[in-house]
């Protein structure tokens, strides 16, 4: 059976999220008595996959179903609409929930405007029988800078569209709390694809990234965010050659070392990696950390969609960092699976995304955080000295 929630039942559920949150905030508001001299790859990290995202909506929902869009033979209509049904509170609440790593999908719009007219939301809003739609905020959209949401054209709803809205929501928190753990921040760049052509309605597509992309993704990130607050490669490498060398000899930085500061981690797959890589493949003046093999000299963390990998522990005894889902497309959520849930707290990978930090009531009572409440705690399988 299909879970796609009409409006009158999401505005119940984001108001019990609203409160969810308050109830959380204060034992959210700082992880206490981590020791100071635990390194990153000694934690565990509790975020939110698409920490911006807003179920597209009933009306697009219903567009979906009865037109059969599709964006490929795996991905028919019905998957799409329950994959996608899935909302987050604002950054900022997340932050005070306690959570201290995010994801951001970024498209590239240096001219402004490039996804301000969603084809589905425009065939919504010319039908007749349409049913009401809430698309606050996408004035942004036509403003120049890097865009943060999922899909154009009909997966485009978000708590903040502008990376450096998305940032600044972070920074303000931030500046609030100096102490802080270090924030990690997921970036995912949006490449070009094929458009949307639904109902006769031709969508957009995603610009291409190229070394001229990379440096202005760089440099709004740099316009937020304090040079000094920012854990680069060049940090971490010091004077040895490369990242692997310098990890195998020092490890991470210690909490002490990190309180109050931010990673950025490139969470693409091998096209957009190489392009970035291009600029510098040891990483010299670049900001992000890169999911690489192990072998190669600039590796120090990487991806894997399952926590069942099979490699996983080998590679976090080596050092590496690691990135995992707990769940995807709702399905553990619907289920009230908690079988991926324990496997990822049992892996020993260091950054944990979920769609559910706090419980969708229309699936079931199905949550990711810790026993006490907590979205970061020390790592059970990674406490070498």
């Amino acid at each position: 059976m299909i879970h796609w929630s009409l409006d009158s039942l999401r505005t119940p559920f984001l108001i019990a999220l609203a409160a969810a949150c308050a109830a959380l905030q204060a034992r959210g508001s700082e992880v206490e008595g981590l020791d100071d001299s635990l390194r990153l790859d000694q934690l565990q990290y509790i975020g939110t996959h698409n920490s911006y995202h807003i179920a597209p909506g009933d009306a697009i929902a219903t567009l979906m179903l009865s037109s059969g869009y599709t964006i490929a033979e795996e991905w028919p209509a019905r998957r799409l609409v329950e994959a996608t049904d899935y909302s987050h509170p604002a950054i900022s609440t997340q932050l005070k929930m306690g959570m201290r790593l995010f994801e951001l999908d970024v498209h590239d719009d240096p001219e402004g405007g490039r996804f301000s007219d969603p084809a589905f939301l425009r065939l919504v809003m010319k039908a007749a029988d349409r049913l009401p739609y809430g698309n606050g905020g996408m004035g942004d959209l036509r403003k120049p800078g890097f865009k943060v949401f999922h899909q154009p054209d009909w997966d485009f709803r978000s708590t903040n569209y502008l990376l450096t809205g998305c940032l600044q929501e972070i920074e303000t928190w931030s500046n609030a709390h100096p102490g802080h753990l270090p924030i990690i921040i997921q970036i995912e760049a949006k490449d070009a694809e094929s458009a949307t052509v639904i109902g006769g309605q031709a969508g957009v597509t995603s610009r291409s990234f190229e070394a001229d992309t990379w440096r202005r993704l760089e440099a709004a990130i740099k316009a937020v965010i304090p040079a000094k607050k920012i854990v680069t490669p060049d940090l971490i490498r010091g004077d040895r050659h490369s990242l692997r060398e310098a990890l195998a000899a020092k490890g991470w930085p210690t909490l002490a070392e990190l309180k109050g500061k931010y990673l950025f981690l490139l969470l693409n797959k091998k096209d957009l990696t190489e392009s970035y890589l291009r600029l510098d493949p040891l990483l010299h003046d670049r900001l992000f950390f890169v999911s690489l093999t192990p072998n190669h000299p600039s590796a120090s963390w990487f991806r894997t969609p399952e926590p069942s990998f099979e490699r996983l522990p080998y590679l976090i005894a080596d050092g590496f960092l690691a990135s995992t889902m707990v769940d995807q497309h709702t399905l553990a959520a619907r289920k009230d699976d908690p079988t991926n849930r324990e496997r990822a707290f049992r892996s020993g990978a260091q950054f944990l995304s979920t769609d559910f930090p706090v419980p969708d009531r229309r699936f079931s009572d199905y949550q990711v955080c810790f026993a006490d409440g907590a979205y970061v705690r020390p790592n059970p399988m990674r406490l070498r000295k």
